[in-house]
């Protein structure tokens, strides 16, 4: 169970799964919030280090004299202006569907998410499954490895004291190469069934995992 949980935290396709859903609310949020009051808002500040001026003859002045020219500033040092504008979508029937295709989406995905958490669930478990398989089938083996092992020592024994032919020392190691062989390659088995688990749960590939679960305990449930 904390295998499963896990994945559906961290595996691709279960957090591909949950960001589509969230895709789908931003839409239907970006759809509803098109027909709303629509506000803009500007302003524009001005500083003029120098500000124009127009020059005029001086004959307004309390000492008019045509000859002489005064200046008027053309502009303020200091200016700001602001502008503020609203709109709303008052009826439009592309308004609402766009609204209800957004909503189909959102429910599509979240269909599409409770699909994905069952594969994922189901991937993990019978990934977990196959490793424990695997372990118990590297325990048999080696178990009997073993056994062979130590009648192979036997047996060769016996052959030099001559109780016994050859080829039944023969025939013995025969089948402690079948086994070790057979142990060799459940021990491979068995870790690639880890690495497939890890993959599955979205667990980093380079750490070590611990399988709590026990085979028996396994057996038991599905009975």
């Amino acid at each position: 169970q904390e295998a499963i949980e896990f994945a559906l935290q961290n595996n691709v396709n279960s957090i591909n799964a949950s960001k589509d859903i969230e895709k789908g609310r931003h839409l239907i949020n970006e759809n509803i919030g098109s027909g709303l009051v629509q506000i803009n808002g500007n302003a524009q500040y001005n500083y003029n280090i120098k500000p124009p001026v127009f020059i005029f003859p001086n004959v307004l002045g309390p000492n008019p004299n045509p000859d002489e020219f005064v200046a008027i500033d053309a502009a303020p040092l200091n200016s700001m202006t602001a502008s503020l504008t609203a709109s709303m979508l008052v009826v439009s029937g592309q308004y609402f569907i766009g609204i209800q295709t957004a909503k189909t989406f959102l429910e599509l995905t979240k269909q599409q998410k409770l699909k994905t958490d069952r594969e994922v669930k189901e991937q993990v478990y019978k990934s977990y499954y196959l490793v424990l398989i695997a372990g118990e089938s590297e325990r048999i083996l080696d178990s009997s490895l073993k056994i062979v092992n130590r009648s192979v020592f036997e047996t060769e024994q016996l052959y030099k004291e001559g109780l016994i032919e050859e080829l039944d020392v023969e025939q013995l190691k025969l089948i402690q190469y079948n086994t070790q062989d057979a142990y060799n390659q459940i021990k491979q088995s068995k870790e690639l069934a880890i690495m497939a688990l890890k993959f599955q749960m979205g667990y980093p590939l380079e750490k070590e995992i611990q399988l709590t679960d026990k085979f028996d305990n396994l057996i038991q449930a599905s009975q």
